[in-house]
């Protein structure tokens, strides 16, 4: 595609709704405790082996697993030994008793398991005859059936019990992509019952996957069926607008006093929910550089594209709003990125008053799908301000500047239709489309079936967005959409999508984060 400098390169929660917030068990007092409750009242007439998937009727030979192992419980609580934390740490304890964490497994093959974090080994080399079990270099591989039922043990005692930090570098983002492909079975969903009648609480990460408890309150419309029992690949693409972003702790963005000024608890908070999204691709707006990018963004984990305009402003000492938008890839993800640039067009002069200053333009990149095929994406932030007035006739300057940048963003969707090329466009569109869907003067202008096949779709439709509900920052028309072409929407699991609202003990914080919710949908990319 001539319209790149080629960059050449490598190419939680109900389908990863985030869940609600984990809670510690507090009844158990100690795993000998615990151990007599579970052989009594969670399997007392048998089970299914974690493992190797075998339904055993004796406990022989079989004994109980921690899926988060105790040697990660004494990491998290700072309190020594296994021994030493038992007789000392109440909270050990407690963490160490917690029933959501164990499964029965051969005694073998617990042993083999040890402390190693989980992962996926080259070959099929089974340690154990008959058992889909692994284990080289220090990371085991287990069954793909017992995946998501170890994820969301995981991430339960790592929400629960604050232990994050101490997890092995990738197991995390691991869990929450096992979690997502492999959601939870009726007996799964029976046994967390059961736990929050022994002991109190229940694993929400299990709850998450039940759509009729924990959706966020969303119907999804669209014309054509949900993507569903199809064998593929999926990539997520999702979109944030993290409210004047800035690279320097404790400083807001220059001219800008009423910006957020973020600690470092406040990045780690974004950074938190930007894992448990875990996007292959995130468009970002009102990001202050690549810096800022990277305080929640590594760089070791993503490619990082950002508007040239950055640089531009900065090197010519240009007064500006000083945010500009983005995309962050993942270097690990199901796509491969191949080609990152500034899309210039939509960056026009607006002049209000003759204080003239350019817009912001739009950042792309070029991808390339698992099965082969390109996928382009581009982050948009368009003209505020103009959310619901005339484009045809505008009565004031920031209508004007929305409705001239009706035709370069009609130019870039004009020719990858006629290139044949799937693209998504998402951002903050600035613009309450749904309050005259087809007929509002920007979608009705880009969304106009010419050159045909053209046919787009935009996620939120016809909702109400949930995103900070309930607060002064709620507003129920969305502004912020995943626009998909015909042919990128053909991959589209529409019941995947998401509009990601704070957790309840975020909200305090919400002016810190954002005053915008990520939202993200999923592609499903048959096998080639």
């Amino acid at each position: 595609m001539l319209r790149y400098l080629l960059l050449v390169a490598p190419l939680v929660a109900a389908l990863g709704l985030l869940p609600a917030s984990a809670e510690p068990q507090i009844q158990i007092g100690s795993y000998k405790d615990a151990r007599a409750v579970f052989w009594e009242d969670l399997f007392p007439g048998g089970f299914e082996e974690l493992y190797c998937g075998v339904s055993v009727s004796a406990r022989e030979d079989h004994n109980i697993e921690h899926i988060f192992p105790a040697f990660w419980m004494t990491k998290t609580q700072n309190c020594g030994s296994r021994r030493t934390c038992r007789r000392n740490s109440p909270a050990f304890n407690r963490m160490e008793a917690d029933l959501h964490n164990l499964l029965p497994t051969r005694t073998s093959v617990n042993a083999a398991r040890g402390s190693f974090p989980f992962g996926e080994v080259p070959g099929e080399d089974h340690d154990f005859a008959g058992c889909d079990f692994e284990e080289n270099s220090g990371i085991v591989e287990p069954r793909p059936a017992a995946r998501g039922q170890i994820a969301r043990a995981i991430l339960h005692m790592t929400e629960a019990y604050g232990a994050e930090n101490i997890l092995p570098d990738g197991q995390l983002s691991l869990m929450r992509q096992w979690d997502r492909y492999d959601p939870p079975t009726a007996l799964e969903h029976a046994r967390n019952d059961r736990i929050e009648e022994l002991q109190g609480t229940r694993n929400s990460f299990i709850d998450a996957h039940d759509r009729n408890i924990n959706n966020n309150g969303l119907a999804i419309n669209g014309d054509g069926a949900a993507v569903t029992g199809i064998d593929g690949t999926r990539v997520r693409v999702a979109s944030w607008n993290i409210a004047n972003l800035h690279w320097k702790e404790g400083e807001h963005l220059p001219g800008r006093p009423s910006a957020p000024a973020r600690e470092a608890s406040d990045y780690k908070r974004i950074a938190n929910y930007i894992s448990a999204i875990d996007a292959d691709v995130f468009t970002l707006q009102e990001v202050n550089g690549p810096d800022a990018v990277a305080k929640v963004f590594p760089p070791s984990q993503y490619h990082i594209i950002v508007s040239q305009r950055f640089e531009d402003d900065r090197d010519q000492e240009r007064d500006t709003d000083h945010i500009y938008t983005a995309v962050a890839v993942k270097k690990s993800g199901s796509v491969s990125f191949i080609a990152g640039q500034t899309y210039n067009a939509l960056s026009i002069i607006h002049d209000p008053d003759g204080d003239a200053r350019p817009t912001r333009a739009g950042t792309e990149v070029l991808l390339e799908l698992p099965n082969g095929e390109p996928l382009q994406v581009m982050s948009v932030h368009l003209k505020s301000s103009c959310h619901a007035g005339s484009l045809d006739n505008p009565r004031n300057e920031d209508c004007v500047t929305l409705a001239n940048q009706r035709a370069p963003l009609e130019a870039w969707i004009d020719e990858l239709t006629e290139d044949n090329t799937p693209f998504i466009i998402a951002g903050d569109w600035n613009r309450r489309i749904d309050r005259f869907a087809q007929n509002d003067h920007l979608w009705g202008e880009i969304d106009d079936n010419s050159p045909a096949p053209l046919d787009l779709a935009r996620f939120p439709e016809g909702i109400t967005s949930p995103c900070l509900a309930g607060t002064s920052g709620h507003f129920p028309d969305p502004i912020d959409f995943i626009v998909l072409d015909e042919q990128a929407l053909r991959w589209a699991d529409r019941d995947s999508f998401q509009i990601v609202d704070f957790k309840p003990n975020d909200r305090p914080h919400r002016k810190k984060i954002s005053d915008h919710c990520a939202l993200y949908i999923d592609l499903v990319i048959p096998q080639p």
